[in-house]
C-alpha cells in the first residue's frame, strides 16, 4: 500500500523548493544572473566545485534541427546534468545519473547499465532517442560519463524537431572539447571492496589551428559482492581544426569496454493470463549477499565510436551544421534468472548462457541543418531546415553454429522544418513539423528477408510562449508524432513489425529564472497506442497508454552557503481499451506515482575550501503485474559526500572528496519492467525485477595541474 507518510515527504519538497524565491532574497552574496547570456557568474562555487549553483535555464540546450537554444526559451521542460554532477558525484555510467532528474527512469532490461533510458513513464527506444553531440547512438550499452561536459534530457514527444521516436524523452550527451588554455588533471578512486581506478583527462591547443581533449580511464577490482568483478577501460579523444574564424571541423574517438561479473542477477515474477501474479513478491533481498550472487555470469560490453562534425558560421544570422557518426556495440551477456516459485519466496535458477539479447549493435548516423534569422511580415523568424538519420543492423547469434548474422536492419530519414516567430517582445510562437521514412527488414539465418515494413509519417508541434516579464516565461504546447512500429510474435511463432504509431502530447507549463535559483514546472499529458499478443494470439495494437502528471525542477543557490539540485513528479500511468479486461484502467507496469530527488551542497561559511553534500532520492511503490495485484515497496536512500579542495598541496588543485551512497542500506528492487509484452499486456508473461545497489564507500583524490 502506498505510505502516505512519505508522499507527504515528495509534499512538503515542494513546499520547501516554491519557497526558494522568499530565502533566495536572504542572501548577503551578490550572484549575477544575465539572461541574456549563457554566463553566469558564480566564483565561489565554481572555484569549490559547487556546479549546481549556476542553476539550468541559462544553459544552452540543443534542440534538434533548431540548434542550440537557451533552456529558458523553449517551450519544453530540458534539464542539464551538469559535469560538476557527473564528477563530485563520482558518476561512473547513466545509471549513476539518471536519479538526478525525477521525471526520468531506466528500464534495467538486462540490468540498469544496459537499459532503456526514458521520461514521463515511456520506455525508451534502443537508438531513435538518445544522442552524443545530437547524432544518435545505442543506448543499451554501457556509457562511460567521465568523457561527456553533461547530459541534456529533453521530457516527453520530440519527434517533430528529431524525426521519428518513441514519446520516451531525448538523452542527448555533451562530449568534452578541447580547451583554449592547457588543462590536466589526474584523478584516483578507490572503493571500499577494492575497487580501484585511475582517470586521465587532458586539453589544450597545439597551435592556433588543432586542439585536443582526452579522457582516458582504466579501473579493476572487487565490488560489493565478495568475489565480484568490475572492470573499465576508457579511451576518448577529441581533435578540433580551426580551419578558419568561421569554420570548424570536430573529430571524436572513443574506445570503452566494461565488464561486470559476479553481482546479483535478474529475478523473474511469472504471471496468468488474466495478468495477476502467480506468487507473493518477497521483500527486496541484501544485493551484497553472496547467496544472491551470479559467480560466473555478468557482461562483457566493447563500444568503439568514431564521429565528425563541421560548424559553419557563414555569415551574420545565418549558421549551419552538419556530422556524422558510426558506431559498434558488442554486448556478451551471460547471466542467469532465479524465477519465483512459491509464496515464500523461494525461486529456481536457470543455468548461465549466453543471453538471446542482440550480441552486436551497428550504427550509421548522420545530422546536418542550417538556421537563419530574417524578417517576414514584420516579424522576427529564427527558421531551422535540415535533416537527420540513422541505419541500424542488430545482429543476433545463430543457434545451431554460434555465429553472428544480421537479423534486422532499420533504416529512419527525416526532414524538419521549425520557425520560432516572435510576435513583439513578450509573445512568440514556435511552430515544427518533420517527415520521417522508416524502414524496417527482418532476416532469417540463411539471409533471407522474412518482413519487410517500408512506411513514412508526418510528426507536428505548436507552441505559445508568453513572456510577460523578462525572467518568467509560461508556454502550452501540443505534439503529435510518430514512432517505429514494434515487432512481436504471434502465438504460432510468426513475427510481425507493425505500422508505425502515432502518439500526442498535451504541455503547460512556467519557468522562472530568479536572481539566485531556477525553477520550472509542467503539467503534461501523453497518449500512445500499445502492442502485444491477446487471446486470438495476434501481435498487434490492442489499447492505448495514457499517462498524465506534473512535473518540477529548482537548482541555484538557495543561501550564501547553500546550493541543491532536485524535483518531485507526480504521475498517473493508465491502460486502456486493453482486451484484456482485467488490466484495463490499471497502473502500467513498473511506474511510481511519485518520484523525487534533492542534491544539496553545504560550503562550511568558516572554512570554505571543505563542501558537504546529501542527495535524497525517493521513489514510490510500483505494481508489479499488470492486474494491480501486487506492488513493490517504495524506497527512500540518502547519499552522503565530502570534498576539499587546497591549492596548498599537489599541482594548481588538489580536490579529496569522499561519499557514502546509501548510508541507511537500504534494501529495495530497483528496476521491474516487463519481459513479455510492451507494458506487461500479453498473454501470460512475467515481470523481471532487480536489486537496488547497497551502501558503498567512495574515496577520490584529485590533482590538476
Amino acid at each position: 500500500m502506498k505510505n502516505n507518510c512519505l508522499k507527504g515527504l515528495s509534499v512538503v519538497l515542494v513546499t520547501a523548493l516554491c519557497a526558494t524565491s522568499a530565502l533566495c532574497e536572504e542572501s548577503g552574496e551578490k550572484t549575477s544572473v544575465t539572461l541574456e547570456s549563457v554566463v553566469v557568474s558564480t566564483q565561489r562555487f565554481q572555484e569549490l566545485e559547487g556546479g549546481i549553483a549556476d542553476g539550468f535555464l541559462t544553459k544552452d540546450v540543443a534542440m534538434g534541427a533548431l540548434g542550440d537554444k537557451r533552456a529558458f526559451d523553449v517551450p519544453y521542460q530540458v534539464n542539464t546534468i551538469p559535469k560538476e554532477i557527473i564528477k563530485n558525484q563520482r558518476s561512473q555510467g547513466l545509471e549513476d545519473v539518471i536519479k538526478y532528474i525525477p521525471s526520468a527512469q531506466i528500464e534495467w532490461r538486462g540490468g540498469a547499465d544496459v537499459g532503456r533510458p526514458q521520461t514521463r513513464g515511456m520506455r525508451g527506444d534502443v537508438v531513435a532517442n538518445s544522442y552524443w553531440d545530437g547524432l544518435h547512438v545505442v543506448s543499451t550499452t554501457a556509457t562511460p560519463m567521465a568523457m561527456f561536459d553533461s547530459l541534456q534530457i529533453q521530457n516527453g514527444l520530440a519527434g517533430s524537431l528529431y524525426g521519428a521516436a518513441n514519446p520516451s524523452g531525448i538523452y542527448n550527451f555533451e562530449r568534452k572539447r578541447p580547451t583554449k588554455e592547457y588543462e590536466n588533471s589526474l584523478l584516483l578512486t578507490y572503493g571500499e571492496s577494492g575497487h580501484g581506478e585511475a582517470e586521465m583527462d587532458v586539453g589544450g591547443r597545439f597551435n592556433d589551428k588543432i586542439g585536443y581533449r582526452g579522457v582516458f580511464v582504466g579501473g579493476d577490482g572487487e565490488g560489493y559482492v565478495e568475489g565480484s568483478n568490475l572492470r573499465r577501460q576508457l579511451i576518448s579523444t577529441g581533435l578540433d581544426f580551426y580551419l578558419t574564424d568561421r569554420l570548424t571541423l570536430e573529430t571524436n574517438f572513443s574506445y570503452y569496454k566494461y565488464i561486470k561479473e559476479g553481482y546479483t542477477g535478474q529475478f523473474n515474477m511469472p504471471y496468468t493470463a488474466l495478468g495477476v501474479a502467480r506468487y507473493t513478491l518477497p521483500d527486496a533481498y541484501d544485493a551484497a549477499d553472496e547467496k544472491y550472487a551470479q559467480k560466473n555470469a555478468g557482461r562483457e560490453l566493447t563500444t568503439t565510436t568514431y564521429s565528425g562534425k563541421l560548424k559553419y558560421d557563414i555569415a551574420d544570422h545565418w549558421y549551419a551544421e552538419g556530422g556524422y557518426l558510426t558506431q559498434r556495440a558488442d554486448r556478451a551477456l551471460y547471466g542467469l534468472t532465479n524465477t519465483f516459485n512459491s509464496n515464500n519466496g523461494t525461486y529456481t535458477s536457470s543455468t548461465v548462457n549466453p543471453s538471446t539479447a542482440a550480441g552486436r549493435f551497428e550504427l550509421d548516423s548522420y545530422m546536418g541543418y542550417i538556421k537563419t534569422k530574417q524578417d517576414f511580415l514584420g516579424f522576427e523568424n529564427d527558421i531551422a531546415m535540415g535533416g537527420n538519420g540513422y541505419i541500424w543492423d542488430i545482429y543476433s547469434t545463430n543457434n545451431t553454429n554460434g555465429k553472428r548474422y544480421v537479423s534486422s536492419t532499420t533504416d529512419v530519414k527525416t526532414l524538419t522544418l521549425g520557425d520560432t516567430i516572435k510576435l513583439n517582445d513578450q509573445w512568440q510562437v514556435l511552430l515544427s513539423t518533420n517527415k520521417s521514412w522508416i524502414g524496417t527488414e527482418a532476416y532469417n539465418t540463411s539471409g533471407a528477408t522474412t518482413s519487410d515494413v517500408s512506411k513514412s509519417g508526418y510528426s507536428y508541434a505548436a507552441s505559445v510562449i508568453y513572456q510577460p516579464i523578462e525572467n518568467l516565461s509560461v508556454y502550452i504546447t501540443y505534439a503529435d508524432s510518430i514512432q517505429p512500429g514494434e515487432s512481436g510474435t504471434d502465438i504460432n511463432g510468426v513475427t510481425r513489425t507493425l505500422d508505425p504509431y502515432r502518439s500526442k502530447q498535451y504541455e503547460v507549463g512556467a519557468k522562472l529564472a530568479l536572481e539566485y535559483v531556477d525553477l520550472s514546472t509542467a503539467l503534461f499529458q501523453i497518449e500512445r497506442p500499445t502492442a502485444y499478443t491477446g487471446y486470438d494470439g495476434v501481435f498487434e495494437e490492442q489499447g492505448e497508454q495514457t499517462n498524465k502528471g506534473i512535473e518540477f525542477m529548482a537548482s541555484g543557490k538557495l543561501t550564501n552557503s547553500v546550493a541543491l539540485f532536485g524535483g518531485v513528479t507526480f504521475m498517473d500511468t493508465e491502460i486502456n481499451g486493453a482486451k484484456i479486461a482485467n488490466i484495463n484502467n490499471k497502473q502500467a507496469l513498473g511506474m511510481p506515482e511519485w518520484q523525487a530527488n534533492l542534491l544539496v551542497e553545504y560550503t562550511i561559511p568558516s572554512f570554505e575550501e571543505l563542501v558537504l553534500s546529501s542527495n535524497f532520492h525517493y521513489t514510490g511503490e510500483r505494481a508489479i503485474d499488470p492486474a494491480n495485484t501486487q506492488w513493490a515497496d517504495e524506497y527512500f536512500t540518502i547519499d552522503l559526500g565530502a570534498r576539499y579542495a587546497t591549492k596548498k598541496l599537489l599541482g594548481d588543485r588538489t580536490i579529496f572528496r569522499l561519499s557514502v551512497n546509501n548510508i541507511t542500506d537500504e534494501k529495495y528492487w530497483g528496476g521491474i519492467f516487463a519481459s513479455n509484452g510492451l507494458d506487461g499486456n500479453s498473454v501470460a508473461g512475467s515481470t523481471s525485477l532487480f536489486l537496488g545497489e547497497p551502501r558503498n564507500i567512495t574515496a577520490s583524490v584529485e590533482v590538476r595541474f
